[in-house]
C-alpha cells in the first residue's frame, strides 16, 4: 500500500482532478463499480468541487457524494457531503508520485461493531487517468476494497 507522510498541501495538489471521468472497477468483492465524475474550480478558484455518481446495472445513476477541496488550516482538506446527510472533514497528506492521501475511521455501522480505519490514495497517472485505491484496515491489516483507475471522458 502506497505510504503517506506528514507533509502538508495546497489545491494545486488537487488541480488534475479538473474535468469529467468515468469509473469501470470491480470492489474487492468483484462486484462492478461503474461511476462518473465532474470536477470543476469554484468560489473564484479557491476551491475545487465535485459530484461523483454510481451508476447501477440498468443504467441508472444515483449521486453518490458531493467532494469539495480547500484549503483550511494552512492544508488541502476534503470535505464530503455523504447521500446520508453526512458530512467528513479530511486533512490531505502527500504520497508517492503526486499522490493525495486521506485518512479517517469510519464510524462502527452498529453496536458492538468496531470503528473502522479508511485510507484513499489519488494519484494521477497522466493527463487523462488518475488511480483511486481504497483501503479498509482490520485487525491491524490494510485490505484493499476497490483499486480502479479513472479517465477522462472526452469534451
Amino acid at each position: 500500500m502506497p505510504a503517506a507522510d506528514s507533509k502538508t498541501l495546497d489545491l494545486s495538489a488537487a488541480k488534475f482532478l479538473v474535468g469529467e471521468w468515468a469509473l469501470d472497477a470491480k470492489w474487492a468483492n468483484g462486484s462492478p463499480l461503474v461511476a462518473r465524475a465532474s470536477y470543476a474550480y469554484e468560489n473564484d478558484g479557491t476551491a475545487i468541487a465535485g459530484r461523483t455518481f454510481v451508476i447501477d446495472d440498468k443504467g441508472g445513476e444515483k449521486q453518490r457524494d458531493l467532494t469539495v477541496f480547500a484549503m483550511k488550516e494552512g492544508t488541502l482538506h476534503q470535505i464530503v457531503f455523504h447521500q446520508d446527510g453526512s458530512t467528513r472533514v479530511t486533512p490531505a497528506r502527500p504520497g508517492d508520485g503526486g499522490a493525495i492521501v486521506f485518512e479517517w475511521v469510519k464510524p462502527a455501522s452498529a453496536p458492538g461493531k468496531a470503528d473502522i480505519p479508511i485510507r484513499q490514495v489519488w494519484t494521477p497517472i497522466d493527463a487523462d487517468h488518475w488511480r483511486w485505491q481504497s483501503f479498509s484496515q482490520l485487525k491491524g491489516e490494510w485490505h484493499s476494497s476497490v483499486d480502479g483507475v479513472w479517465t477522462r471522458k472526452p469534451s
